[in-house]
C-alpha cells in the first residue's frame, strides 16, 4: 500500500510506520536516522514501570485530534488505521485494541483493573518508544480514548517484510538480503545491550524499507532483563493452547512465541532460561530460511513443530539447497545449537561472522579443511603468486600445518562435548533416582535427554542410556527405555531393549511397558517374538498387556518361513495368535484355517479360531469350534470353561452352568472356575448359589482380589451397597492397582451420591492406565455434570484417538459413548445420531448394536423427530428378528405397543438389561402421553447399579429434559 502522495519522504532522524505490499501495517525508521550516541548504547537496561493502575499514567485523547481515513489491518488483539493528526497536520498509523480485549468504562468504574492483554499493549508501546535506534520504531503518543480504548500512534511509510523478500526467490536473490540480515542482528544486539529480549523474531516482524532501512517490529512479547516478566503467568497458562495453533503464527492474545522460530528452551516452556541466546537461535532460523527458502522444522500444528524442534536434528541446509555457501551453513547451524551455551554468545558475534563472510574473511563457525584454507589464501593473494612462488609453497605448508592443528583441536573439543553430554544425562538420571518427580516428569525428562542429542553426542548418549537400562531404580530404567525409542536404526538400541525383555531381565511392569513401547516405535520385526513372549508372560489384560497393545501392533511380523520350507501347525498357530493380538482378526482367521488344514486333529487352532470368530461376531461358528475342541480333548477343563463363557454371552445360562459344573469338579482351573460359575448363577438369579461359590473360592485363596471384586459385584446386583463396598474395599486393599475393583466401587459411590469419591477413584485408575475407557467415560460424565463440557469432550475424544478398548468389535463404543455422554446431553441431537451411526458402522457385537439402535430411538424421541424415531424402531425390529434373543423380542414388542413392561419389571435382570428396560418403558409411556409412568420408568434407570450404561444415561437425560 502506498503512502499518501502528499507525504514527504523520510528525513534524517524521522521514524515511520510501514505499509507492506500486501496491505499489512508494520513499523520502520528511515535509514538515515541519527546515530545512537555511545552513551545511549552503553546503558545497561531500560526501565519500563507498569503500575497496577495503568490508566493513572495515561492521558485522554484530545477530542478530534485523529481523523480516521481508513483501516490498514487487524491482528489477534489490535486494529490499525491510517489517521490524520490534526495537531501536526501529518498522517500517522494509529493502533488500538479490539473491543473484546478492552475493559469497558462501567467495569473500570467498578474497580476492575486492566486485562493482561491491555497491560501487554501498554508495555509494547513503552518498550518500543524507549528503544532509540535506526532499526526500531518509537511511538508518537500513547493514550486512551473516552470509550476507554488504548491506542498509540506512529509514522507511516512504505516497505515490504523480510518474509515477502525471501518468499519464492532463488538463492542468488535471497543472498542479496545478507546486508539486511546483518543490520537485523545489530539492531537486536542494541536491544540486548539495553536489557530487552525480543522473544518473537521472525521474517514477518522485520521490515525492509524502500530506502534501504531494516527495522525490527512487534516488541509486544519482549522481556526486560532484571525486571518482572509481565507475561510469565500467561505464558505458562497458554502453553497447551499454543501447541494446537498453526505452526507459523503466534497465538493471538497470549505471547509464548512462534513455534517455527522459537528456541528449544522456549518451546519447553522453561521461561527462566530464555535470554539473549534464545533470540540468537531465532536469528539462526531466519538465516537458515534465507539460505534454503524454508524453515528447518515444519508441521501442521505447533505441537508437531515443537516435537521436531526438541527431538530431531536440524536438517542440513546443504541437503535442501546444495549451492549454499558452506560458511553460512555453519553460521546458521551454530546459531541454532540445541544448547544455549553452544550458540554465539550474542547477536553482535553472529553479525560479525556473517559480515566476515561477506568481506571474504574466515568464519569462526565454519570448520575449514586444510585444502579450503589454502584455496582462500590463494584467492586473496593471487596477484603475487607468479612472483612469490616459493613463498606460496612455504605459506601453503604453514597453512596445512595449521589445518592439522585445527583438526586436532576440533577433535579435542568434540570429545569434551561428548563427555559433557554424557555427564548431563547422568545428572538427569541422578535427579530422577533421588525421587524428584514433578508433574509429567517422564515426558519432560525424555525431551531434556533428547535435546542433548546431535551428530557429535549421539553415541555417547546412547552408551549412557543403555547403561541406564540396568539402573537399580525403576524410574531411571523407564526414562532410559523411553529415550532409546528415538534411536531408530541403531542395532545397539534394538539389542539392548530386546535383551531387557528376556525372561528375568525386567521385573517391573511399568518398565516393561516402556521397553515394549520403545520397540514398537523402532518397528523392527526382529523384536516381535520377544515382545509377544513378554506380553504373554505378563498375562492377558494385565497392565503390561493393555498398555502395550498399540506398540505391539506397530511391530511388523517377520517372514513365516523361507521359500520352499514347509510350515507346520505350531508355526501357523503362533502366526495366528500374533495376528489376533495385533487386531488383524480376518487375517488370523485365514491363518487358523491353514493350521487346521495342516493338522485337523490338533485342538489348539480350533480353540484359537473360536476366539477369533467370537471377536468377529460369529458366535455360532465359535460354539462349533469349541464343540470340536471338546470332541478332540474330552477331558481338558479349559475347553469346557471357554465354551461356558461363550454360552453365557449367548444367554444359554443352563448350558454354561452344565459346562462349569464339570470344570469345577475337575479342579484344575481352581478359583477361576468357581468365579465363572458364580457369574452364571448370578445371571440366573441364584444369588445365594453365587455367594456360595465365591465363599468356596475364598477358602481356597483367602487373599484373591478378583474373588472379593466378584463378591462386591454380586452384592451390587442386589443393590446391597454396604456389603458391596466392604468387599470392593477389601479387593483394593489386597491390590491397590486393580482397576476393575476401583471402577466398580466408583459405580457404588455414584449411585449413593458420593461424587468426590467417584472422582478420586476415576483419577486413580487413569493414573494407572490413561487409556482406560471406562474411567474416561465416567470422568466425562462427572465433568458434564459440572458444566465443564470442553474437558468432558477431551476425555471422550481421547478414546477416539487412542486404543482405549481392547476388543476390535467393541471399538464402536467410543462413538456411541461420545454421542450419548456429550452431544445428547447438550441437546446436539444431529451430532449425537451421527456418532450412533458411526458406532453401528464399526461392526459392533449384536447385543451392542441393538443397544446403539435403542439409543438412536431415544435420541430421536428427545429431538421430537418422529420420522427418525420410526426408522430406528424398524431397525430394532429387524435386529431382534436377526438376533433371535427372546429378551430383545420382548423389548421390541413393548416399543411396538404390545405387551406390558410391568411383568418384566418384576424380574431381576442384569444391570445392562435393566437399563434398557427402564429406557424402553419410559419411551413407550412418554410417546403415549403418560408422563407419570414415563418418569417412574426413567427413574428406575438411576437405581440399577450401573449408572454409566448408555441406556441408563439416556433415561437420566430424559428426566432432566422433562424438568422433573
Amino acid at each position: 500500500m502506498a503512502t499518501d502522495p502528499k507525504e514527504n519522504p523520510p528525513q534524517d532522524g524521522a521514524v515511520s510506520a510501514v505499509v507492506s505490499s500486501d496491505g499489512a501495517l508494520v513499523t520502520t525508521m528511515a535509514a538515515a536516522s541519527a546515530a545512537v550516541t555511545a552513551k545511549e548504547r552503553h546503558v545497561s537496561s531500560l526501565h519500563v514501570p507498569l503500575p497496577e493502575d495503568v490508566d493513572a499514567t495515561l492521558t485522554f485523547e484530545h477530542p478530534g485530534r485523529y481523523q480516521i481515513e481508513g483501516e490498514l489491518g487487524e491482528g489477534g488483539i489490535g486494529r490499525v488505521y491510517v489517521a490524520l493528526d490534526t495537531h501536526l497536520g501529518r498522517r500517522v498509523a494509529l493502533k488500538e485494541l479490539l473491543e473484546e480485549a478492552t475493559a469497558d468504562a462501567t467495569e473500570q468504574a467498578a474497580g476492575r483493573k486492566r486485562t493482561p492483554i491491555e497491560r501487554r499493549f501498554v508495555n509494547e508501546a513503552r518498550i518500543t518508544g524507549q528503544l532509540q535506534h535506526p532499526g526500531i520504531v518509537p511511538v508518537y503518543e500513547l493514550g486512551r480514548r473516552s470509550d476507554n480504548k488504548l491506542y498509540y500512534a506512529m509514522r507511516l511509510v512504505r516497505g515490504r517484510t523480510f518474509e515477502q523478500a525471501i518468499s519464492g526467490q532463488p538463492l542468488p536473490e535471497r543472498q542479496t538480503l545478507l546486508p539486511h540480515f546483518v543490520d537485523l542482528c545489530n539492531t537486536v544486539a542494541y536491544a540486548h545491550e539495553r536489557g530487552v529480549i525480543h522473544r518473537d523474531l521472525k521474517p514477518d516482524n522485520v521490515m525492509l524499507g524502500d530506502f534501504g532501512e531494516t527495522v525490527v517490529l512487534d516488541w509486544g512479547l519482549a522481556k526486560m532483563r532484571g525486571q518482572k516478566d509481565l507475561q510469565s503467568s500467561v505464558l505458562r497458562e497458554e502453553l497447551d493452547r499454543l501447541v494446537e495453533a498453526s505452526a507459523l503464527k503466534t497465538v493471538a492474545g497470549f505471547p509464548l512465541g512462534t513455534p517455527g522460530f522459537m528456541s528449544p528452551e522456549q518451546a519447553l516452556g522453561e521461561l527462566d532460561r530464555v535470554d539473549e541466546r534464545s533470540d540468537v537461535y531465532s536469528l539462526g532460523v531466519i538465516l537458515y530460511q534465507l539460505l534454503t527458502g524454508r524453515l528447518p522444522f515444519e508441521g501442521e500444528t505447533g505441537q508437531e513443530v515443537i516435537d521436531k524442534l526438541v527431538n530431531d536434528r536440524v536438517p542440513s541446509a546443504l541437503d535442501i539447497e546444495p549451492e549454499c555457501p558452506t560458511e553460512l551453513v555453519a553460521i546458521a547451524a551454530r546459531a541454532m545449537s540445541k544448547r544455549p551455551e553452544d550458540r554465539y554468545e550474542n547477536a553482535s558475534a553472529l553479525a560479525s561472522d556473517v559480515h566476515s563472510f561477506m568481506a571474504g574473511g574466515l568464519v569462526r563457525a565454519h570448520r575449514y579443511s586444510p585444502a579450503a584454507l589454502f584455496v582462500r589464501w590463494l584467492q586473496q593473494h593471487g596477484r603475487a603468486i607468479a612472483a612469490m612462488l616459493v613463498l606460496v609453497i612455504v605459506a601453503a605448508g604453514a597453512w596445512w600445518w595449521r589445518g592439522v592443528h585445527v583438526a586436532l583441536e576440533q577433535e579435542r573439543v568434540e570429545q569434551q562435548v561428548r563427555a559433557d553430554a554424557a555427564a548431563r544425562v547422568m545428572a538427569i538420571f541422578a535427579h530422577v533416582a533421588a525421587g524428584n518427580l514433578e508433574s509429567r516428569w517422564l515426558d519432560v525428562r525424555t525431551i531434556e535427554v533428547l535435546s542433548l542429542r546431535d551428530a557429535v553426542t549421539e553415541e555417547a548418549i546412547l552408551d549412557v542410556l543403555i547403561e541406564g537400562l540396568e539402573h537399580p531404580r525403576a524410574d531411571v530404567r523407564r526414562l532410559a527405555a523411553r529415550s532409546l525409542s528415538a534411536f531408530k536404526g541403531s542395532e545397539r538400541t534394538l539389542e539392548a531393549l530386546v535383551q531387557r525383555l528376556a525372561e528375568g531381565g525386567e521385573a517391573a511392569p511399568e518398565v516393561q511397558v516402556e521397553v515394549i513401547n520403545a520397540l514398537g516405535l523402532l518397528g523392527d520385526p526382529r523384536a516381535e517374538a520377544a515382545v509377544s513372549e513378554a506380553r504373554r508372560r505378563s498375562g492377558q489384560y494385565s497392565s503390561v498387556w493393555t498398555q502395550t497393545e498399540l506398540a505391539y501392533r506397530m511391530i511388523p511380523l517377520p517372514e513365516l518361513a523361507g521359500e520352499g520350507v514347509p510350515v507346520d501347525v505350531d508355526a501357523w498357530n503362533r502366526r495366528g495368535n500374533a495376528l489376533m493380538w495385533k487386531g488383524r482378526f480376518e487375517d488370523a482367521l485365514e491363518v487358523f484355517n491353514q493350521a487346521i488344514a495342516s493338522d485337523p486333529t490338533d485342538p489348539r487352532p480350533y480353540n484359537n479360531r473360536a476366539i477369533v470368530r467370537r471377536r468377529l461376531g460369529d458366535l455360532a461358528g465359535a460354539l462349533a469350534d469349541y464343540d470340536t475342541v471338546i470332541e478332540l480333548q474330552p477331558d481338558v477343563a479349559y475347553a469346557y470353561n471357554n465354551r461356558a463363557l461363550l454360552r453365557r454371552t449367548m444367554g444359554d445360562y443352563t448350558g454354561a452352568l452344565s459346562d462349569l459344573n464339570r470344570v469345577v469338579a475337575d479342579g484344575s482351573l481352581g478359583v477361576r472356575a468357581l468365579r465363572n460359575r458364580s457369574l452364571v448363577k448370578r445371571h440366573m438369579g441364584n444369588f445365594d448359589g453365587a455367594h456360595e461359590d465365591l465363599q468356596l473360592a475364598l477358602s481356597q485363596a483367602p487373599n484373591d482380589a478378583r474373588t472379593y471384586a466378584a463378591i462386591g459385584s454380586t452384592w451390587l446386583w442386589t443393590r446391597d451397597w454396604t456389603q458391596a463396598l466392604q468387599a470392593l474395599d477389601r479387593a483394593i486393599e489386597i491390590n491397590d492397582s486393580y482397576a476393575f475393583a476401583i471402577m466398580t466401587r466408583a459405580r457404588v459411590y455414584w449411585v449413593t451420591g458420593r461424587r468426590e469419591q467417584v472422582r478420586a477413584d476415576v483419577d486413580k485408575v487413569l493414573r494407572l492406565d490413561p487409556a482406560d475407557n471406562w474411567a474416561r467415560r465416567v470422568r466425562a460424565s462427572l465433568l458434564m455434570a459440572e458444566h465443564k463440557h470442553d474437558a468432558a469432550k477431551r476425555d471422550l475424544d481421547y478414546c477416539l484417538e487412542n486404543p482405549c478398548i481392547r476388543e476390535e468389535n467393541r471399538r464402536a463404543l467410543r462413538h456411541a459413548q461420545r454421542g450419548v455422554v456429550y452431544f445428547a446431553a447438550l441437546g446436539r441431537y444431529a451430532d449425537a445420531l451421527l456418532d450412533i451411526e458411526r458406532a453401528l458402522a464399526a461392526r459392533p457385537r449384536h447385543v451392542d448394536a441393538f443397544l446403539y439402535r435403542l439409543a438412536g430411538l431415544a435420541i430421536s424421541v428427545r429431538a421430537g423427530d418422529d420420522a427418525s424415531a420410526q426408522g430406528w424402531l424398524t431397525a430394532l425390529q429387524d435386529a431382534a428378528v436377526d438376533g433371535g434373543d427372546l429378551w430383545y423380542h420382548q423389548l421390541v414388542r413393548l416399543l411396538s405397543g404390545h405387551g406390558d413392561d410391568r411383568l418384566l419389571q418384576k424380574r431381576l435382570y442384569p444391570p445392562q438389561q435393566r437399563c434398557a428396560l427402564a429406557l424402553v418403558g419410559g419411551i413407550v409411556a412418554e410417546r403415549a402421553g403418560d408422563v407419570a409412568t414415563a418418569v417412574d420408568r426413567y427413574r428406575t434407570g438411576q437405581t440399577v447399579g450401573r449408572p454409566h450404561e448408555l441406556s441408563c444415561m439416556l433415561a437420566g437425560q430424559a428426566l432432566e429434559a422433562m424438568d422433573l
